[in-house]
C-alpha cells in the first residue's frame, strides 16, 4: 500500500484569497483553508453604473489535497 504525503506542497501549504477573474460587470474570488478543508469561489456581479447587485458563494469541502493527496486538517 502506498503511503500518503505528510509534507505540505505548494498548494496546501498556505491559506490563500484572491480575485483571478475580473469581468465587466463581475468579479470572481477563489479562496482556499487548507487547515479548515474548505475552498470557496465567491461572484460580486454588478450592474453597468458599477453598483453590486447580486453575490453568490459556492463552498467546497476538500479532505485531501488535490495536487499532492496530503489529508488535510487540524
Amino acid at each position: 500500500m502506498a503511503k500518503r504525503n505528510t509534507k505540505p506542497c505548494e498548494f496546501c501549504a498556505e491559506e490563500f484569497f484572491g480575485a483571478p477573474d475580473e469581468m465587466p460587470n463581475a468579479q470572481v474570488y477563489f479562496e482556499k483553508y487548507p487547515d479548515s478543508g474548505v475552498m470557496s469561489l465567491t461572484v460580486f456581479s454588478f450592474s453597468d453604473d458599477r453598483e453590486q447587485n447580486g453575490e453568490e458563494t459556492y463552498s467546497i469541502p476538500f479532505h485531501y489535497c488535490p495536487e499532492c493527496g496530503r489529508e488535510l486538517g487540524w
